[in-house]
């Protein structure tokens, strides 16, 4: 249906109600949509409804802008029309959008109120197949109101057709875009992070994976954006092949070849950084590798670094302890924070990795824990901090909300600010603000 325009309902017309109010001006007809009497798609013989050709008929290589997703034909015609001029096309289903769009597309995908009740198995395979795209729904029986895996907004069931469009263009409009290149200056090395007035910098690490790395540093990053609007604050993913930073906030990843992964300052600005303008924070990705066993050097890391250390006051970098290890980063880092899980073992991991920093540290009070309360343990930070060799700068409270906000590509710390992980996060970054003291630029 891409390709053509149609007058749309009146401006009180709600897309649930869309099919039966004809009140407005809108002169198509559920008989001319299904091809009778020259209607949407004929020829406009016969006396059929005047039809404008779109300058952009369904185009097969550019990328969409606007996905529209509904079961019923003339309410996709009309949400298209509505959003007219963004490059749009219309489906049935969700699995055609999965079909229809390239790797890569940062497609908006709009899902009407008349789903099918497969369209949440669908919707689980495009954002697979498709991490880039968001996704905004209208409550119906299919997607709740309090929202579901993979969808990014979801509007009350009594929106107008108006609401959805506006909703949907502050999404394109918000579209995460790669930061424009400084020509004018390059990174050789992290010198900036050597000077202790110019960058600060915050590593957060842990003994294994799966324990909430990657979450602290997002929230952290995201708290110290949110609260201090002045500042200019990096996250930077390390782990080509398992990192998570990108999949939590819904970004494609660099657009690069596979086989260029040795990255330079210029290829960092211009296809791994992106912006995340809601919450004013820049993300670094590395390009992703399709090969398990492949990870990035220290020297590597340091290319990642160093070209957002000329010009933000705050790195905040999610990395492994493989490669904190043995590396110069240390050396420079402001902060260490060690995530860990309240468990026994977590606690004994985390206690290890801790005495091979101190081994490698001048200064013993730069790692501090964030204890992470998955099991409701709720353990004294007394005992942990004496029996690890660390103070415990916070404990996140356990909340099957910071993971549900995460496959909702918003940071919990944004998404839902009243909730207790989201003050602790919160209180976190004001501590490390405080303590670390604001960068002079």
């Amino acid at each position: 249906m891409s390709g053509w325009f149609v007058t749309t309902l009146s401006d009180s017309a709600s897309v649930e109600d869309a099919r039966y109010d004809r009140s407005g001006e809108c002169l198509v007809t559920r008989e001319q949509l299904s091809g009778g009497n020259g209607g949407v798609g004929g020829n406009n013989t016969g006396g059929g409804v005047p039809t404008v050709t779109n300058s952009f008929l369904s185009d097969p290589i550019t990328p969409l802008e606007v996905a529209v997703v509904d079961s019923d034909l003339l309410r996709r015609v009309e949400i298209m029309n509505a959003a007219s001029p963004l490059y749009a096309d219309d489906f049935a289903t969700v699995q055609a959008v999965t079909d229809r769009l390239h790797p890569g597309d940062r497609t908006v995908v709009v899902l009407g109120p008349g789903l099918s009740p497969q369209s949440p198995e669908q919707l689980i395979a495009l954002r697979a197949a498709h991490p880039g795209v968001a996704v905004v729904a209208v409550a119906s029986d299919v997607v709740p109101t309090e929202g579901m895996s993979g969808v990014d907004r979801v509007l009350d069931r009594d929106c107008t057709i108006d609401d959805l469009v506006e909703e949907t263009r502050r999404v394109v409009a918000d579209r995460c875009e790669p930061a424009a290149p400084e020509e004018d200056r390059t990174a050789t090395d992290l010198t900036m992070l050597a000077e202790p007035t110019e960058t600060r910098l915050v590593l957060v690490t842990s003994a294994k994976g799966g324990v909430g790395r990657s979450t602290v540093a997002l929230n952290l990053a995201t708290a110290l954006a949110v609260g201090h609007s002045g500042q200019r604050v990096a996250l930077v993913e390390t782990d080509p092949v398992y990192g998570d930073i990108g999949i939590m906030l819904g970004l494609p990843g660099p657009s690069v070849d596979d086989d260029v992964m040795v990255v330079d300052e210029d290829v960092v600005r211009e296809l791994c950084t992106f912006r995340v303008e809601s919450v004013g924070l820049d993300v670094v990705l590395p390009p992703r590798s399709h090969d398990p066993w492949f990870t990035v050097g220290h020297d590597q890391v340091r290319v990642l670094l160093g070209a957002p250390a000329l010009d933000h006051e705050w790195l905040v970098v999610d990395i492994s302890p493989t490669l904190l290890c043995g590396s110069d980063l240390l050396e420079m880092a402001d902060r260490v924070y060690l995530v860990s899980p309240t468990d026994v073992a977590g606690l004994k991991n985390a206690s290890i990795l801790q005495a091979a920093l101190r081994d490698q540290l001048a200064r013993r009070d730069l790692v501090e824990l964030v204890l992470v309360d998955r099991v409701e343990q709720d353990r004294a930070t007394g005992p942990v901090a004496k029996a690890t060799g660390a103070p415990v700068a916070a404990v996140v409270p356990h909340d099957r909300r910071v993971a549900l906000d995460a496959e909702l590509h918003r940071p919990i710390v944004d998404r839902r600010p009243h909730l207790a992980a989201s003050r602790v996060f919160r209180k976190l970054a004001e501590r490390t603000f405080k303590t670390l003291g604001a960068p002079v630029s």
